[in-house]
């Protein structure tokens, strides 16, 4: 028997090169497999965190999964990072934060 697709929901931090724009990354967020939706929220705190050679957004990401919801996401991490067979590397993505404890079921 097939696995159902369920959708799921996590807040995540991208760490990201100042050189590069960070609407075209959160595109390239989109285009990974099992990504739905990716919403970017202006979060003031980590702005100040930014430096001369990062800097920080925050992202909502919507996912599909069939199985584990914190492995789904964290393909999703390595195919924005280091590249998958489905899914080129992000240029400009230094890290991802997030907490799979605060993965919510949609």
């Amino acid at each position: 028997m097939e696995n159902e697709l369920i959708i799921y929901r996590i807040g995540v931090i991208v760490k990201m090169d100042t050189s590069s724009d960070r609407f075209v990354i959160y595109n390239k967020l989109r285009a990974i497999q099992d990504v739905i939706i990716v919403t970017p929220k202006d979060i003031e705190r980590l702005n100040m965190r930014n430096t001369v050679s990062s800097e920080f957004g925050y992202v909502s990401i919507k996912f599909l999964s069939s199985t584990n919801p914190a492995d789904s996401i964290k393909q999703i991490e390595l195919a924005a990072i280091r590249g998958h067979e489905t899914a080129k590397k992000i240029d400009g993505i230094i890290a991802m934060y997030y907490n799979p404890n605060k993965i919510e079921k949609i």
